[in-house]
């Protein structure tokens, strides 16, 4: 668990606070995303938890321990960084970049090979194929993996995520999105990722975190960002996206619990709590209803949505 308390971050010569003070906790093996435009502090933050950078005020903790009293290069090595330039050595073989934290952490070579092979598979890349290349023979994705594999090589249980993907083509992007996606849920790390992409902070985290000039708008989850924003900054910046799309992130649970829907006599099949409303709109278009029933995780029975549901939330302002 990370717990940041009263943390803040001004840099010497500067009138202003990088990053205005601040608290709030990420659970273990949650996935957090930072968003926020270029300049608004959510690197800054970030750097903090792996001391790159050192508050000017407040502390942060890692379950339990003060980050203060710990040796700088530990604490370094038992978190996980990948940043946007995949930061690969070029004269480096693929398996030796991947091993730089386990040499450092002197395991020996027996285990640093079986590990290497490990992280390679799970992101995605044939070890027999990949541990002898060089970065310049790998493409822009592939460059990426083995930055993501020489984060985890040491089985850190945290991995900070600078925007990692911001130098990749659409395509692959959207590949490496649904790879870390797949990662987390095999690892159970706790991930905090930064990005100024909307879509990419909503499809990845369990929570968002919503920046702007050092200060936090808002840290939640998606449906309680587009539900319920904690001010207009919040509403205005999620307006970017059109109806369709907002309702990719929102989920039917959570309008059921927002709006307390009154009981309608359902005529199509259920749908989870946990999908999104565009699945809900799917069963609208593939039969003639008013309304479908929300079922949670065991098929307990949560609500009903109907077609007036959708309307009214399309009228509200949030939307």
């Amino acid at each position: 668990m990370i717990q940041v308390e009263n943390v803040s971050k001004r840099f010497p010569k500067t009138q202003a606070d990088a990053v205005q003070p601040t608290s709030f906790t990420v659970a273990a093996g949650e996935f957090i995303t930072i968003l926020g435009t270029s300049g608004s502090g959510k690197t800054t933050l970030m750097k903090m938890i792996n001391r790159l950078y050192e508050p000017t005020t407040g502390t942060i903790y890692i379950n339990g321990q003060d980050t203060r009293q710990m040796d700088v290069n530990v604490l370094r090595r038992r978190i996980g960084y990948v940043i946007q330039q995949h930061g690969l050595f070029e004269h480096w073989t693929v398996a030796q970049n991947i091993a730089t934290v386990c040499q450092i952490l002197k395991w020996d070579k027996a285990k640093i090979a079986q590990r290497v092979d490990e992280t390679l598979r799970l992101v995605q890349l044939d070890p027999d194929q990949y541990r002898n290349r060089h970065p310049h023979q790998l493409s822009g994705g592939e460059q990426q993996r083995v930055g993501i594999a020489r984060a985890l090589a040491a089985d850190p249980d945290i991995l900070l995520m600078d925007e990692p993907f911001g130098a990749v083509d659409a395509v692959n992007r959207a590949t490496l999105q649904d790879e870390i996606q797949q990662i987390q849920r095999q690892t159970h790390k706790t991930i905090i990722f930064v990005t100024h992409d909307i879509d990419e902070a909503l499809k990845l985290g369990d929570r968002t975190m919503l920046f702007r000039s050092g200060v936090i708008q808002q840290f939640a989850t998606q449906d309680e960002l587009f539900l319920q924003p904690a001010n207009d900054f919040v509403a205005d910046f999620l307006k970017v996206h059109d109806q369709v799309t907002q309702w990719r992130y929102i989920h039917a649970g959570s309008l059921v619990q927002t709006w307390q829907a009154a009981a309608h006599t359902p005529t199509i099949d259920p749908v989870a709590a946990d999908q999104p409303l565009a699945v809900v709109v799917e069963h609208f278009l593939k039969a003639p209803a008013t309304s479908v029933t929300v079922v949670d995780v065991p098929h307990q029975r949560c609500g009903e949505l109907t077609l007036a549901d959708l309307a009214r939330l399309a009228e509200a302002p949030s939307c």
